[in-house]
């Protein structure tokens, strides 16, 4: 799902430095995901972490 916003924050290499989250493109869906396979794979990973983003707009 195309979530993120314009405002969203990246790094240099393009990875997130700051997600934030569009709430006219996430709508009325209370729960949905963002894919991040590819920079799970480019990283030698251990374990996920899961922490709270901002949703702007409306």
């Amino acid at each position: 799902m195309e979530c993120l916003a314009d405002n969203t924050v990246y790094y240099p290499d393009g990875t997130f430095k700051k997600i934030l989250l569009d709430k006219e493109k996430i709508g009325k869906k209370a729960v949905f995901r963002v894919d991040v396979a590819e920079s799970i794979l480019r990283r030698n990973m251990l374990g996920i972490k899961l922490e709270c983003v901002e949703a702007v707009g409306l």
